[in-house]
C-alpha cells in the first residue's frame, strides 16, 4: 500500500496499531511511538476516525499536543482492519 500522508491514510494507520496492539484505549503519545506519526497527523486521523465512527476520544484539558486524552477504539474499527487484513 502506498502511504500518501492523507488524514484517512493515517486514520488507517492509527487504527491497524491499534487493534493490532490489541489494547482498546491508547494516548496520543502511545499511538506516536507505534506509528511514528506526527501530533497533527495523528490528530488529524483521529478526528477522521470519529466521523467514521470508529474511535470515541476521552477530552483533554491540555490540547498543547494531542485534542484528546485517549482514544477507544470500537467493533466497526476492528472489523474493517480484519477485512483489510483479508484481501
Amino acid at each position: 500500500m502506498c502511504f500518501d500522508g492523507s488524514p484517512r491514510e493515517n486514520a488507517m494507520v492509527i487504527l491497524k496499531a491499534m487493534v493490532g496492539g490489541s489494547r482498546k484505549r491508547e494516548s496520543g503519545d502511545a499511538i506516536k511511538m507505534m506509528t511514528h506519526l506526527r501530533c497533527d497527523e495523528i490528530n488529524e486521523g483521529i478526528e477522521c476516525l470519529e466521523k467514521m465512527h470508529m474511535v470515541r476520544t476521552m477530552p483533554s484539558c491540555n490540547k498543547f499536543r494531542y485534542n484528546f486524552l485517549n482514544v477507544i477504539w470500537n467493533q466497526k474499527a476492528a472489523g474493517t482492519i480484519m477485512s483489510t487484513l483479508e484481501r
